[in-house]
């Protein structure tokens, strides 16, 4: 292993111009092989990309320039590769290797302590998704990225809640407190925005109280921006939750009066991500574990909801505000996204029993659908519903779900039409 290491430190002096590196130290990364090289100066990563992984590392590194162009005033610094080289296969017994050179990324790996312990950390990360949500969505529109309007992020998680009917195991007081919230026309009127798509700890670095660097962009998209709030509210401790949203809320550009109950309900969706991804796996433990966490939010349920008005689905004199509609930069790019020109129903209110806060599981990898039930299951008979299934999001526990929405903000907010049997 220390030799491959050599092998990689020495390999820089061929990739970057005028570098002669002089000592390396190998880096614990479990993404593979990464050495912290020198040549007095300065300091560079040698990173081994065997075959299977370039091309997520390229989805990474194309992301990173676009978020460059796009932020150019961010605080927050993103990967970024300063040359490459191809390997033979006889110099590191293996074959489509390549090494890339990287700059090293300030601060260091994000926790759940480090945010407990400074409220600073949890304002940065709220003024940082902000300002990536604010971004001018028609730029990644263009660049080719994933476009998911209003319509297809809740028809991905109408097709999770077939995949988990499916199973049996699901118990049916969730499945239809989930099918009522994503029916909820208010609930799903917000203008798609630049979304990271994958953000955890392994995700953020920190450097005293601000967020130094974000990695892992290769799911960057243009989607639901509660995708984000939910996977990263799941970072801090619960009083610190309120204040993340207050801070997002300030310097969020346009109303989203759903956005409260689309994170808390992603949030509460991940444990049915657990069971799915346990089934495919045939995982019986992993099974057991997700089948008695829906078990005991199951149970939950009878709980009083809290509303969350406001066009930000939040609380405080500024909501009220901020109720007038207001355009979003970009605001042609989105309106094209999604399309709105049919006329919207006045929507009903979402209103329900709130399960009470559940710890959640540790950060899973995406949702998938499962190809059938399992015949020994008893747990809950599957809903004879809809038989479509979805690919994964990653979606991780926060708080509870369903509240009820602002209709008047809602209203304001311009989207499709999706109460046609068609989205059913």
């Amino acid at each position: 292993m220390e030799t491959l290491d050599l092998k990689i430190a020495a390999a820089t002096a061929g990739i970057l111009d005028g570098f002669e590196p002089q000592s390396w130290l190998a880096l614990d990364d479990p993404r593979g092989h990464r050495v912290l090289v020198s040549d007095g100066e300065r300091s560079v990563v040698a990173v081994l990309v065997p075959s299977a992984g370039a091309e997520g590392a390229d989805e990474e590194e194309y992301a990173a320039a676009l978020l460059r162009g796009l932020l150019p005033g961010t605080s927050v610094t993103f990967p970024q590769i300063l040359g490459r080289l191809a390997v033979p296969a006889e110099q590191f017994d293996s074959r489509g290797e390549e090494i890339r050179v990287c700059a090293p990324l300030p601060g260091t790996p994000a926790s759940t302590v480090a945010f407990a312990d400074s409220p600073a950390l949890v304002t940065a990360l709220a003024e940082f998704l902000a300002e990536l949500h604010n971004a001018d969505p028609g730029d990644i529109a263009d660049s080719g990225l994933a476009v998911l309007d209003s319509a297809e992020e809740r028809q991905r998680l109408l097709d999770a809640l077939d995949a988990g009917a499916a199973t049996g195991q699901v118990p049916s007081v969730l499945l239809s407190r989930w099918e009522t919230a994503l029916e909820n026309v208010a609930t799903w009127r917000f203008f798609p925005c630049a979304v990271h798509g994958g953000l955890s700890e392994d995700a953020l670095r920190t450097e005293g109280g601000r967020i130094a660097a974000v990695t892992d962009l290769g799911r960057l998209h243009i989607g639901d921006p509660a995708t984000d709030l939910a996977a990263v509210t799941a970072l801090l401790h619960p009083d610190a939750v309120e204040e993340f949203f207050a801070v997002y809320r300030v310097h969020r550009a346009g109303p989203d009066p759903g956005l409260r109950t689309r994170v808390e309900l992603r949030s509460e969706l991940t444990a049915l991500d657990w069971l799915l991804e346990a089934r495919r796996g045939g995982d019986d433990g992993e099974i057991a574990d997700a089948v008695a966490l829906l078990a005991s939010l199951a149970e939950l349920t009878d709980a009083p909801a809290e509303g969350h008005p406001g066009p930000y689905g939040g609380t405080g004199p500024e909501d009220a505000q901020g109720a007038a509609p207001a355009a979003p930069p970009g605001e042609q790019s989105a309106e094209a996204i999604t399309e709105p020109g049919a006329a919207a129903e006045q929507p009903a209110d979402a209103t329900g029993p709130e399960p009470k806060p559940v710890p959640g599981p540790e950060p899973l990898s995406g949702t998938g659908a499962d190809t059938g039930a399992d015949p020994a299951a008893t747990t809950s008979p599957p809903a004879p519903r809809r038989t479509a299934v979805r690919a994964g999001d990653v979606f991780r526990p926060t708080a509870p779900v369903t509240h009820d929405i602002d209709v008047e903000s809602a209203s304001a907010v311009p989207t499709e039409r999706i109460t046609g049997p068609e989205d059913r």
